[in-house]
C-alpha cells in the first residue's frame, strides 16, 4: 500500500470505453470532465480489499459530487465470470455503489494507466493532471485531504464537513495487523505457487479422487478429499455425493476468512461450512453465514462472489472446511485478515 503525490503530474489517460460499457451513467470522458475533480477507484467485486474500502468511497461521493467531484469505479476483473457485465450491475447494485462504473473487461483501461493493483485510486485535478495516487486498503483520511484540497481549489471559500472518522475498529490508529495466511488461488495459479498440498495429483481439467493427508494439515495450503475436478481457475465439485463426503480443507491463520465462491449451474445451492470440526460458532461467524434447524453452519450460493465466511473475535489458527453434496460447486480462491483493536 501506498499514497504518491508525483513531483510532476502527469496528464489521465482517456478512457478506453464504448457507451455500453458504463453503469449508472451514460459514456464519460477525461475530456469531458474537464474543470472537475475526478476520482478514478480500480476495483474488483470479488476483491476483499476492494470491498473494504467502499465505504468510504460511497461516503466520497455522497459529501462532494453536488461539489464537482466525479467517481468512476473502472472495474478490472480477477476471474473470468467476473467479466460478465450482468455479474457486475449485481454487484454494483448489492453494494449500493450510485456513482459511475466503467467495466474494463478487456483490460484496456488497466494498462491505459500501467496499474497492477486492486483496489488503485487516482485523484485528476480539473485540468486532467493526475496529482495523487494510492494502491491498496488504507490512506483514508489522506485521500480524503487531498479531495478537500482540490475542492478548495474550484471553490474558494467553501466549508467542507470534517474528515471521516474509521468506518471500523481495525482502520483506528493504534490497531494491530498480525501476518496472515496468504491469499490462496484453487486454480493452475495455486498449484504454480506450491498452494495445493496433493499437487502431485493435479491434472488440469480431470476428475480425481484424493485422499485427504491426516490431520493436521499444512499451515496455508488446500487439502481435498474426494472427488474433484482440477481447473484453470478453479477446483470444481463435479458430482451429486452424500453428505459431507467429499470436502476442501484450509488450515489458516487469521482473524477473517474469505473464499470466493460460485454455482456452475447459476442456481443456489447449499455449502456446508464448518471451523475446527464444528459448526462456526455464531460469534465467530462471518455475515454470509445461516444455520439450518440442526445448528449446522452453511453458506447459500446465489451468486458468484466472495463470501465472508469467519470473522472470530481474536487472531489464531484454524482450520476450515466447506462440503456440499451438490454437484457445480466451485471454489476459486480464499482470502484473509488480521486487524484488530487492543
Amino acid at each position: 500500500m501506498f499514497g504518491n503525490t508525483p513531483s510532476a503530474p502527469v496528464r489521465a489517460p482517456e478512457f478506453v470505453s464504448g457507451s455500453d460499457m458504463w453503469i449508472n451513467s451514460p459514456k464519460l470522458t477525461i475530456a469531458s470532465l474537464r474543470g472537475k475533480v475526478v476520482l478514478v477507484d480500480f476495483w474488483e467485486y470479488t476483491c476483499v480489499n476492494c470491498i473494504r474500502t467502499l465505504p468510504y468511497v460511497k461516503q466520497w461521493y455522497d459529501r462532494y459530487h453536488e461539489l464537482g467531484i466525479v467517481i468512476v469505479g473502472i472495474h478490472t476483473p480477477e476471474f473470468e465470470f467476473a467479466k460478465s457485465s450482468a455479474n457486475v450491475a449485481q454487484a454494483v447494485k448489492r453494494f449500493g455503489i450510485s456513482y459511475p462504473v466503467l467495466v474494463d473487461s478487456d483490460y484496456g483501461n488497466w494498462r491505459a494507466y500501467a496499474n497492477s493493483y486492486w483496489p488503485r485510486k487516482y485523484l485528476i485535478d480539473p485540468t486532467g493532471r493526475i496529482v495523487y495516487d494510492h494502491a491498496g486498503e488504507g490512506g483514508y483520511q489522506k485521500t480524503e485531504s487531498m479531495i478537500q484540497s482540490l475542492l478548495r481549489k474550484l471553490h474558494p471559500g467553501v466549508r467542507l464537513p470534517e474528515l471521516l472518522a474509521p468506518v471500523r475498529g481495525s482502520d483506528k490508529e493504534g490497531a494491530v495487523c498480525y501476518p496472515t495466511s496468504p491469499e490462496l488461488y484453487c486454480g493452475s495459479r495455486g498449484i504454480q505457487s506450491g498452494q495445493f498440498a496433493q499437487y502431485e495429483h493435479w491434472r488440469l481439467g480431470q476428475v480425481v479422487a484424493f485422499d485427504a493427508p491426516a490431520p493436521p494439515f499444512p499451515r496455508s495450503q488446500i487439502v481435498l478429499k474426494g472427488r474433484w475436478q482440477c481447473l484453470e481457475e478453479c477446483l470444481r465439485h463435479p458430482t451429486k455425493t452424500a453428505a459431507n463426503q467429499d470436502a476442501i480443507s484450509v488450515r489458516y491463520y487469521a482473524k477473517e476468512a474469505n473464499a470466493v465462491l460460485k454455482s456452475t449451474s447459476g442456481a443456489a445451492l447449499t455449502v456446508y461450512v464448518t471451523q475446527d470440526d464444528r459448526p462456526v460458532r455464531k460469534p465467530d461467524a462471518g455475515s454470509d453465514i445461516q444455520y439450518d434447524a440442526g445448528g449446522h453452519s452453511f453458506v447459500v450460493l446465489n451468486q458468484p462472489r466472495m463470501y465472508h465466511l469467519t470473522s472470530n473475535a481474536k487472531y489464531g489458527e484454524h482450520v476450515l472446511t466447506m462440503s456440499s453434496d451438490a454437484d457445480g460447486f466451485e471454489v476459486y480462491s480464499y482470502t484473509f485478515s488480521s486487524c484488530e483493536v487492543e
